[in-house]
């Protein structure tokens, strides 16, 4: 089974870098992806905008903070995140959301 996502989005906030007590770095930011799609029955443009907490671990943890030095890697910047995607959901699932 093949679990990837590639998210490009602006930053919400710059990347953070913290260790764990065992040593392990992560990084965390906050992603803000744009949707924009042409509703079909009024012809109008529409837009969604979805934020997402990003959590990186390890080296690559290491390299998004040693990047953010660059105007690109700074709150509002554009950044592709190349990713597993992993989603919780907290509580019972409605029938209508169930897959």
């Amino acid at each position: 089974m093949f679990n990837k996502v590639i998210l490009i989005g602006n930053l919400t906030r710059d990347v953070e870098l913290r260790y764990t007590g065992s040593g392990s770095a992560v990084a965390k930011f906050g992603l803000a992806v744009n949707r924009s799609w042409k509703d079909r029955n009024s012809g109008e443009k529409r837009e969604e905008v979805c934020y997402i907490d990003i959590n990186i671990f390890g080296r690559s943890a290491e390299i998004a903070n040693r990047t953010k030095t660059q105007q690109t890697q700074r709150c509002g910047g554009k950044l592709p995140v190349p990713r597993r995607e992993r989603r919780r959901r907290h509580g019972r699932l409605q029938q209508s959301e169930r897959l």
